[in-house]
């Protein structure tokens, strides 16, 4: 920010989201408690009171009209407010943190968490570099345009984010205990993410203008094509995710480094071509087609490792496109124009398909009711 002259108070804001951005590191390492025990509902708990509490802050700060750099505090003073709730949680639940030298320890964990750390730094850069080269070639207004969708589509990646911390614990356990236990539960992980990720991107698509006026308003109108086009990276990243975690789980993830060291190269490159000519649409194109790289390679490294998913899972594919035609066609037909009740009258008919083709089996309905008494 200093080196490329942005003004000072943009300065200011990233200092503060940087600083806010360290704490939230350290919060995440009682995050990575939780998921070695299995007890995934402290974090859920952790992340329910930092959206309440950014939340209330946001709206409080909106109606007393201060300036972005203390909306900037904001992020700071919840993330300190959440970094105090996991101390408490992790020292009455689980153990008492303290802090300790010990080389031998570090090294063994570097060893193996390295790889870990450059995937999330490559995959950083092809989520973020797009807003700064816009904002560098096309001005902020572009960037606030482009930002608008892109925080939609991101909201969206809370699904596949939350079964990859459940499951790769489960994952890592069953590859010590049993191959064919660890493939059982990548295909049915990987059915789990078709079934959300492709009606996802199909219904997005097709009510793209009417959740951008109703969230942002009309001036935001160059976001709907741009939200059209990034909606596809989330599902292409729902797909990817079970190979992911299954390289993970079997150590090997210097595998996914890689990949992801080339994916953060090939969306810096695309995007030297395509922002200048489509602007936030060439942003937007170069993230989705990022993501597809990475959904080929993953799925080719995972097959290459000998589980690849069998022939059940893409009849399985076939039945939920046939479910989302049908779902989409009736939705049209059928239209009220009322957003919400469209949604329901697609989601509504696309379940009921998915449960009528055996896609959705009866143990998947009595596992949703555990998690809705739970």
């Amino acid at each position: 920010v200093n080196l490329l002259g942005y003004p000072e108070i943009t300065r200011k804001v990233v200092y503060i989201i940087t600083l806010s951005t360290i704490i939230a590191g350290i919060s995440n390492l009682f995050n990575d408690i939780y998921q070695s025990f299995e007890r995934m509902e402290f974090m859920s708990l952790g992340q329910i009171l930092q959206s309440v509490l950014s939340l209330v802050f946001a709206i409080t700060a909106i109606r007393l009209g201060l300036n972005v750099v203390y909306f900037a505090m904001i992020y700071l003073i919840v993330n300190l407010i959440v970094l105090g709730y996991h101390a408490v949680i992790t020292t009455w639940k689980f153990l008492k943190p303290r802090i300790e030298v010990d080389l031998s320890f570090w090294k063994s964990v570097v060893r193996e968490a390295w790889p870990f750390a450059l995937t999330a730094v490559f995959v950083s850069i092809y989520y973020w570099i797009d807003s700064i080269m816009l904002s560098y070639m096309k001005g902020d207004e572009v960037v606030g345009w482009y930002s608008a969708a892109y925080r939609l589509m991101m909201i969206f990646l809370v699904i596949p984010n939350i079964f990859n911390l459940a499951i790769f614990p489960t994952m890592s356990r069953l590859y010590v205990q049993s191959k064919e236990g660890l493939k059982l539960a990548f295909e049915q992980y990987l059915r789990y993410m078709i079934m959300l990720g492709v009606p996802l991107g199909v219904g997005v698509t097709l009510l793209a203008k009417p959740i951008i006026f109703l969230i942002y308003g009309s001036e935001y109108e160059p976001s709907i094509k741009s939200l059209q086009i990034l909606i596809w990276s989330a599902v292409f990243l729902y797909v990817s995710s079970p190979p992911a975690r299954v390289l993970e789980a079997i150590g090997k993830q210097s595998l996914i480094t890689k990949m992801t060291a080339l994916g953060a190269l090939l969306n810096i490159s695309l995007n030297f071509v395509f922002i200048p000519k489509f602007s936030l649409y060439g942003a937007s194109f170069t993230t989705a087609l990022t993501e597809f790289y990475a959904l080929i390679i993953l799925s080719w490294l995972v097959t290459k490792e000998g589980y690849s998913p069998s022939g059940q899972v893409a009849f399985i594919f076939v039945k939920v496109c046939f479910a989302i035609i049908f779902a989409t066609v009736s939705a049209i037909v059928f239209t009220t124009k009322n957003l919400l009740v469209d949604l329901l009258l697609f989601g509504g008919i696309y379940v009921l398909l998915l449960i009528l083709t055996r896609v959705v089996t009866e143990d998947d309905i009595k596992h949703l009711k555990e998690v809705i008494r739970l």
